[in-house]
């Protein structure tokens, strides 16, 4: 799939459809591999992964929110720079965003962030 969809995207889309090629490439291995390993019982999701999966999108989604509203006004401060406007602005972006998804992570796994400094994340007993 994803050398077949690099052939399709490469000439129309150039770099951004190989990118995407790859990256769907990947979906789609993730989940094949996901289907292959509950259908021989390798693989059980309980209730913690359930919710950790749920607060880790949650955390993309602030994510990006942020990121796209922040993208404007970020570039709008390094908009008198002639020379590495762009490269400033993806940088600024960068660190806002990292500090953002670990606050957001942080605020969301409050518990489970707590337990695990503890010595007490991973010892409950399996049912």
């Amino acid at each position: 799939m994803n050398v077949a969809l690099k052939i399709l995207l490469m000439d129309r889309y150039a770099q951004v459809g190989l990118a995407f090629a790859t990256s769907v490439g990947a979906w789609i291995n993730l989940l094949l591999l996901a289907w292959f390993s509950a259908r021989r019982n390798f693989l059980h999701i309980d209730r913690r992964l359930q919710r950790s999966s749920v607060k880790f999108a949650i955390a993309g989604a602030i994510l990006g929110a942020a990121l796209l509203l922040g993208q404007r006004p970020v570039g709008a401060l390094f908009s008198g720079w002639p020379s590495l406007r762009n490269e400033m602005t993806l940088l600024a972006l960068a660190v806002v965003g990292a500090i953002i998804y670990g606050i957001a992570i942080r605020a969301l796994f409050r518990r489970e962030w707590r337990d695990l400094m503890s010595g007490r994340l991973g010892s409950e007993p399996s049912a």
